[in-house]
């Protein structure tokens, strides 16, 4: 995969596979941790995940960042602001997968539905592991 300049660093997970994800994804995490730690529904949680995006996209200077990296931008970021609480229960997690149904039905061949069905089977496997 590429990643460009004013894109988002590709994400790189422990088994070396990089992967696209959306800002959307940092926003719940932060959410999800702010809701453990008793805030609620934060308003702040927005604000947060949109400062480590713009600092990922403008600052960061690689093209990909480990996921455990990631983790380690958002808990300072959450500390610096004040946050520690919210900072201690973020829970590491991938981003959620997608898979192209096009390409694998491609793959299946025409009139081969039953292969679509396993390599559907084959890949949420993979993923889930």
């Amino acid at each position: 995969m590429i990643s460009f300049r004013e894109q988002l660093p590709l994400l790189r997970l422990n088994c070396d596979e990089v992967l696209h994800y959306e800002e959307s994804w940092v926003h719940d995490v932060i959410q999800e941790a702010a809701q453990r730690s008793g805030h609620g529904d934060s308003w702040f949680a927005e604000d947060i995940a949109k400062g480590v995006i713009l600092y990922l996209k403008e600052r960061f200077q690689k093209t990909s960042i480990g996921i455990d990296e990631l983790f380690m931008k958002i808990e300072r970021t959450l500390r610096a602001v004040g946050f520690s609480d919210i900072a201690g229960n973020l829970e590491h997690q991938t981003p959620p997968a997608r898979i192209c149904l096009n390409a694998m039905a491609e793959d299946a061949g025409e009139g081969f539905e039953l292969r679509f069905f396993q390599l559907l089977a084959e890949r949420v496997k993979t993923l889930r592991d």
